[in-house]
């Protein structure tokens, strides 16, 4: 894939920029043995992680059921779920571990049909892809380490983090050599999100180091943004993108949650006011729907809120 460098912007933080008005909110059912992601057009949950058969559920806008299938492979009697996400047509794709008897471990991509039918498992050994996201032409964007020969340290050779699969599964193009992040942190969670001809990557990050917003387009350019200034405990705990391209994150902290939302044009995130009902605002972005935010409120039981979002 062609890229371009182009200015690392700042990353003060404004007013609000956006209007936010809540729309519906739905009791969840599950929310799964990990957080629940929004991708696509479907709420994705995980089940029975770390088993010979894992359980996915979809649920739709309105929180009902679209979907639910087991997945597995064989001489696997564990498999460790990565990353999941649905691309255009409703394609699944998930990337994990599988584990076999004698302990060996053996990285995957995996695509599937919206019923859960698998269509392609690839080995992508010695790469890990913790990260993946499908881009708007069908092919998948992932981010991810590589193994050394130990199958655990890091390899004597640099490689490139980032990584383009076709439909058949067959690498088509890498990006962002290890030995050029700005710190190893940056692969420690973070975010991969879809958005128009375009992907975002939030970086991670291990305590106060700083975190990075990059965008990958379609066309080959590559911008990068910093992150939101964040301080211990607090953290970012969802990213996404929405149809007219407007980049959201949440920030959590023990006190509550704050949305924001980037302004490309300064490098600098804004905070938005989201209209609240009871109590703190514990809210994680999980993705969007549109034009639509799904957020999890983080009550007892568990609610998603929908707000939809106007400039």
């Amino acid at each position: 894939m062609r890229s371009q460098l182009l200015l690392l912007l700042g990353a003060a933080v404004l007013s609000a920029a956006s209007n936010i008005t809540k729309e519906d909110q739905i009791a969840v059912p599950t929310i799964g043995d990990s957080m629940p992601v929004w991708s696509g057009r479907s709420l994705i949950t995980i089940h029975n992680d770390r088993t010979e058969t894992v359980a996915i559920r979809l649920f739709d806008y309105l929180g009902n059921e679209s979907a639910t299938f087991g997945f597995g492979l064989p001489g696997a009697p564990r498999i460790k779920i990565w990353s999941r996400a649905q691309g255009p047509g409703g394609a699944i794709a998930l990337s994990g571990l599988a584990v076999a008897d004698d302990g060996r471990r053996s990285p995957f991509l995996a695509r599937l049909s919206p019923n859960g039918t698998i269509l392609k498992v690839t080995a992508t050994a010695p790469y890990c892809p913790f990260l993946i996201a499908f881009n708007s032409d069908g092919t998948i964007l992932s981010v991810g380490t590589e193994w050394g020969p130990d199958g655990k340290d890091d390899p004597a050779e640099d490689y490139h983090v980032l990584r383009r699969f076709d439909s058949a599964g067959i690498q088509i193009g890498s990006l962002f050599p290890f030995s050029t992040l700005a710190a190893r942190s940056e692969l420690a969670g973070g975010y991969l999100v879809s958005g128009p001809d375009r992907v975002g990557w939030y970086t991670g990050a291990f305590g106060d180091s700083p975190t990075r917003y990059i965008e990958i387009k379609t066309s080959g350019e590559i911008v990068y943004y910093q992150g939101i200034p964040i301080a211990l405990p607090a953290k970012v705990d969802g990213v996404a993108i929405s149809k007219d391209g407007q980049v959201f994150a949440t920030k959590f902290l023990t006190s509550g949650s704050t949305l924001y939302t980037l302004d490309r044009s300064t490098g600098s995130w804004s905070v938005v006011d989201v209209p609240r009902t009871t109590g703190k605002p514990f809210s994680t972005l999980l993705g969007i729907d549109e034009d639509r935010l799904v957020m999890l409120e983080r009550t007892n039981p568990p609610l998603i809120t929908h707000y939809r979002v106007g400039q």
